[in-house]
């Protein structure tokens, strides 16, 4: 009720650090900046703008707007708010080329160089990054490498071993560290069974895989008496 920061200064005394999960390359339908009149700063393709799933569609790193406006929506968010640590997915692929250079390739060559920097211009900061992913490698080496972040693929959510892994390569331990997810069944289980502070948010976007379909309506039940357990514990 109090705000992130006030969050962060009472997880301090605990020994934790308050964390965050971001997805920060896309727009979303819904945002103010999905609109038609912020298409000029979203990658396109033959002149129209490269859309995922039709819901998302994908920043320019290459235009100083886009920069401006992340560091102050990002960057200026995590410092104000004492945020120790960040999360990014990035799972969305705008495809093998875009506007914008003498070819295709040179231009999604340059986006992602340039979001490469930005990954640089929060490590300056002093914010380090890693993905932990149930995916195979393939999908996130490259991006990562590219960012100098390091990386998990296969972390096998919810068993405990990518946490501790995880854990292991930041530096930390489970007593000052705090994950960020939006599954029950394999973030929040996951980070509980190996004994780490957790927060469940809600899904970024509506749009999921079959499997996460099926699983929702079972966290639904288990929200539910989850609720019903906290409510009964307060009277």
């Amino acid at each position: 009720p109090s705000g992130l920061k006030a969050l962060s200064e009472k997880l301090k005394p605990m020994g934790l650090k308050l964390g965050i999960w971001f997805e920060f390359e896309v727009t979303t339908r819904g945002a103010r900046v999905f609109e038609k009149d912020y298409d000029h700063l979203h990658l396109q393709r033959d002149g129209k703008v490269i859309y995922t799933d039709n819901d998302r569609s994908f920043w320019d790193f290459r235009k100083p707007e886009v920069i401006e406006y992340l560091t102050e929506k990002v960057i200026h968010f995590l410092r104000d708010n004492d945020i120790g640590y960040l999360k990014v997915d990035y799972n969305g692929d705008p495809g093998a080329t875009c506007d914008g250079a003498e070819s295709g390739g040179e231009a999604i060559r340059q986006q992602m160089l340039a979001v490469q920097n930005f990954f640089k211009k929060m490590h300056e900061m002093g914010y380090a990054t890693l993905m932990l992913s149930n995916n195979k490698e393939p999908r996130v080496k490259m991006f990562c490498e590219a960012v100098n972040a390091p990386y998990i693929f296969k972390g096998g959510k919810p068993k405990t071993e990518g946490y501790f892994k995880a854990m292991e390569v930041l530096g930390t331990t489970k007593e000052n560290t705090l994950f960020v997810g939006d599954q029950i069944f394999t973030d929040v289980w996951g980070a509980n069974r190996a004994g780490i502070y957790s927060f469940l948010v809600k899904p970024i976007h509506p749009k999921e895989e079959i499997q996460i379909v099926l699983k929702r309506y079972l966290e639904k039940i288990v929200l539910f008496c989850y609720k019903r357990y906290k409510r009964k514990s307060n009277d």
